[in-house]
């Protein structure tokens, strides 16, 4: 049976006072949000590269109509920058409030590797998505569930058939048989259960705030909200099983939705036909009303119960709204959150590229280059337009002196007839492009300051004249540049460790007693089973992030403390407080690595070389084998690095380090 969450029954007269309230809300609610949807549309053209004006008119028919990818470079490097800097290292989880160390390492493989990597949920590109929604638009969401589902498994099963036959021959009178093994498949068919967690992107053009609310899914900062869907009839059939009320009235609703993005970038004159999908309106508004009956409190000091109306305590629930149906049946459905979701949270978590104060909306990359991106367009257009011009120029000429009848179109290569050339005039088109090229220039260094998206952190050298063209100018703009990025990244951050926890307590409240999933070991190629239970995900965690924004400026400044330390390498051999002296500085700079920088064993190897270099420069023994030893640095001269050669390289994995496959 379809697992059924215990809806809230309501009299007639309740399910009118509400249908009409949440009508109302809605009209507010899109009132509030104003033109954000066709922006979005803007700006997903603006992406795509896709001019709305398919024909230029001006100044003339068929004008050039070049759409530079300006938007798309920033978003694009933008999205790869927060990707690099929060998942060059793997984030782990880390246990709190006494949780099991072991418990908190298999639930790092479980999430990171199998959930993370995996395709169970795919979150890898989920992250692409969101990313790009919040970057694109200002504000990205996602949404969390877990998933009963049941699913009709078909497969064919093969059955053994026995049997005896006579050979025909006998042995001291007896006949002899010989079995028969025939194998026939029968075609089964079983019902399973889907049990996993769900992230779902919830596009921002299709959520509705509060008027009013601040940036947030969760009460109170969020009064409330709503997220309108589109379902089809598939979709409705399944509702219909899970208790959802006037199915029936809204399969009568089902119309042509509005082409897709996908849809639309086809040829107008394709024809879609039986194609084009048919779906129905459905909102689902997260609110807190107070619902009919009665409560009790309970008083902790004197253990008396107490019952009240509910009224006095309203709660936060999900009601599936149907708003193209008949007020009477517009409310399908009615669950406390509570059942739902045992944290009691909203299932949302939001994300911004731009906070704007006081404002639930954020502003993203499309608002910010937007005026850019138009004044780009012209630019370009017009250098494209007079190079027209001036490869093709118009002329004047008088039909009664050179015998033209008509205007001729020019081309490459035509020859036009005429009695008396005298009689044609060309005009001369002087100039260059300095202006626009000065106007580019300005645009491209306004975008740079607004958006911290420069030549530099695209892995080319700077266009703009009079840039920076050393390495420690370079270095400076690369360290302004990531003050910013620092900041964002920290937010970003902050995002999906909140949708991690929410994974988490999914799994706390609807995982199997054990979850089992396999581990595969690289070095001996051998799969493992690895086991889970239910009491692991009902301790307490946190998910930890190792951000490295500065990678880039991070691995120069290796660079420099490693030729640092190679010019006192002597001294540390000599004297081992100093490489301790080192190692603080070092580690005072952030970094961890310094053992894997000067590892011991070398420096020790390089000390017994440079005793053997000083015996033999002294013609004693004890020099390399075979009387042989290379000659000594001279005197007061850096030790050479060939000698010694600090290493500068990302960490190694452990041998036995394991990797996740599925079950």
């Amino acid at each position: 049976m379809p697992n059924r969450i215990p809806e809230i029954r309501l009299s007639d007269d309740q399910q009118l006072q509400l249908s009409q309230k949440l009508h109302k809300m809605e009209l507010g609610a899109k009132d509030y949000k104003g033109n954000y949807d066709e922006l979005h549309g803007e700006y997903m053209d603006m992406y795509l590269a896709k001019s709305r004006q398919e024909v230029r008119t001006f100044p003339w028919q068929n004008a050039n109509n070049f759409y530079a990818p300006v938007l798309r470079s920033n978003v694009d490097t933008y999205g790869a920058q927060i990707y690099d800097a929060m998942f060059a290292e793997m984030p782990r989880v880390v246990g709190i409030e006494g949780s099991d160390a072991a418990d908190a390492e298999l639930l790092s493989v479980y999430y990171f590797d199998v959930l993370w990597n995996g395709p169970i949920l795919n979150l890898r590109q989920l992250s692409n998505d969101w990313n790009f929604d919040t970057n694109l638009d200002g504000t990205g969401i996602v949404k969390t569930r877990w998933n009963r589902d049941m699913h009709l498994h078909r497969f064919q099963e093969a059955q053994e058939r026995v049997t005896v036959k006579s050979t025909g021959e006998k042995i001291l009178g007896q006949p002899i048989t010989e079995q028969i093994v025939e194998v026939d498949y029968v075609e089964s068919a079983k019902v399973e259960r889907v049990n996993l967690p769900v992230v779902e992107t919830a596009p921002v053009v299709n959520v509705y705030p509060a008027p009013g609310s601040l940036p947030s899914m969760q009460w109170p900062e969020c009064p409330w909200f709503f997220e309108e869907t589109y379902v089809g009839e598939e979709q409705i059939h399944n509702m219909d099983k899970h208790g959802f009320a006037h199915m029936d009235e809204l399969k009568e609703t089902l119309s042509e939705t509005e082409p897709s993005i996908a849809q639309r970038n086809r040829d107008e004159d394709e024809d879609l036909g039986s194609y084009q999908s048919k779906t129905a309106r459905v909102l689902h508004f997260f609110m807190r009303i107070a619902l009919p009956g009665q409560v009790t409190l309970v008083d902790d000091e004197e253990k008396q119960q107490f019952f009240m109306k509910d009224e006095d305590y309203p709660e936060e629930v999900v009601i599936t709204y149907l708003p193209d149906l008949k007020e009477e049946h517009r409310i399908s459905k009615i669950v406390p959150l509570a059942r739902i979701r045992a944290d009691n949270k909203r299932p949302y978590i939001d994300n911004r590229y731009n906070q704007i104060p006081r404002s639930w909306f954020g502003q993203g990359l499309g608002a910010k280059l937007r005026k850019i991106q138009k004044q780009t367009n012209v630019a370009f257009r017009q250098m494209a337009d007079f190079g027209t011009l001036r490869n093709m120029p118009w002329g004047l000429y008088n039909p009664a002196v050179t015998g033209m009848l008509k205007p001729n179109a020019l081309r490459p290569g035509a020859m036009i007839p005429v009695q008396d050339p005298r009689g044609v005039f060309f005009p001369s088109f002087h100039g260059d492009h300095a202006f626009q090229i000065a106007w580019l220039n300005s645009l491209q260094m306004w975008q740079e300051k607004d958006t911290s998206v420069t030549d530099f952190t695209q892995g080319r050298a700077p266009s703009v004249p009079n840039a920076p063209r050393t390495a420690r100018g370079t270095l400076a703009l690369l360290q302004q540049n990531q003050i910013s990025f620092s900041f964002r990244t920290a937010l970003y951050a902050e995002r999906y460790r909140e949708l991690f926890q929410q994974i988490h307590e999914l799994h706390k409240y609807n995982s199997p007693n054990e979850l089992v999933f396999r581990v595969l070991n690289k070095q001996t190629g051998a799969f493992q089973t690895r086991r889970l239970n239910r009491s692991a995900f009902e301790q307490e965690v946190d998910f930890q992030f190792e951000l490295n924004p500065n990678k880039m400026q991070d691995q120069q400044n290796r660079m420099s403390m490693a030729n640092l330390f190679a010019q006192y390498l002597p001294l540390m051999v000599q004297f081992p407080p100093a490489r301790e002296f080192f190692k603080k500085t070092y580690e005072s700079l952030g970094f961890k690595d310094f053992d894997q920088l000067l590892p011991m064993d070398q420096l020790q190897q390089f000390s017994q070389v440079q005793a053997a270099q000083a015996a033999q420069a002294e013609g004693q023994p004890g020099g390399a084998p075979g009387g042989m030893a290379p000659p000594p640095p001279p005197v007061g001269a850096a030790p050479n690095i060939a000698d010694f050669q600090p290493q500068v390289e990302s960490p190694q994995m452990d041998e036995d380090e394991e990797m996740i496959s599925l079950a």
